[in-house]
């Protein structure tokens, strides 16, 4: 039996570990980010994410409500590699919400932020159960290098918190802070469409994944 729990716990240990976007997930993305205050826009991504035991495929749908919010859900599957019998497979669930501060276009200020928040649900196949939330915020710096391109670095930093449970037992519970940076690449399709490149690196305690994604912004 020692070999099951202890399979179950590094399988658990992983979910809660995971950032998108979110990532989604992914929570450094934002469409409001790149249109004016009063208009909306919609998007959606896919991306590849890859950490010290697992890897997976992320996506996400979003939409930008007057320039300011962002509201959005998340879809992930991931495998674990533990060595042997204790390799799974799950998804992972994630609704979220960014709200920009201010933004350098809109304000006139030197950098952008947004404050953001999301919930993550693992789902298994046996009896093991996590979760976690994240709240906190990014700073962005808008760099334009010509009509269609411009690149935007961020940092950011996030409370989160993390309930799980395996074997049926007593739940177990953690708060710590994460940190994230990255770089999107916005691309010019059009007067009212972007394709957009996000590469990131994001830290939970002694885990860090590091994740690639496309996405399409829309206007509207």
């Amino acid at each position: 039996m020692v070999p099951v729990k202890i399979g179950a716990m590094c399988r658990v240990v992983v979910v809660v570990a995971i950032a998108v976007a979110v990532v989604a997930g992914a929570p450094a993305f934002g469409q409001s980010l790149f249109i004016m205050q009063g208009e909306r826009a919609v998007e959606g991504a896919v991306g590849w994410s890859v950490g010290p035991f697992s890897n997976g495929v992320e996506t996400h749908g979003a939409v930008s409500l007057g320039g300011r919010w962002d509201v959005g859900f998340g879809f992930n599957v991931y495998a674990a590699d533990f060595g042997g019998a204790a390799d799974s497979v799950f998804t992972e669930w994630s609704p979220f919400v960014r709200y920009f501060l201010f933004k350098e276009d809109d304000d006139g200020t030197p950098v952008s932020f947004a404050a953001h928040g999301a919930f993550f649900q693992g789902d298994f196949d046996d009896d093991d159960e996590a979760w976690y939330v994240l709240a906190g915020g990014q700073l962005y710096k808008e760099l334009t290098l010509s009509d269609a391109l411009s690149l935007y670095p961020y940092v950011g930093f996030s409370l989160a918190g993390e309930s799980y449970t395996f074997g049926g037992g007593e739940a177990e519970r953690a708060v710590y802070l994460t940190r994230q940076f990255g770089v999107h690449a916005q691309i010019s399709l059009g007067a009212d469409t972007w394709f957009r490149i996000t590469a990131e690196e994001h830290s939970f305690r002694r885990e860090t994944f590091r994740a690639l994604r496309v996405a399409l912004v829309r206007r509207f």
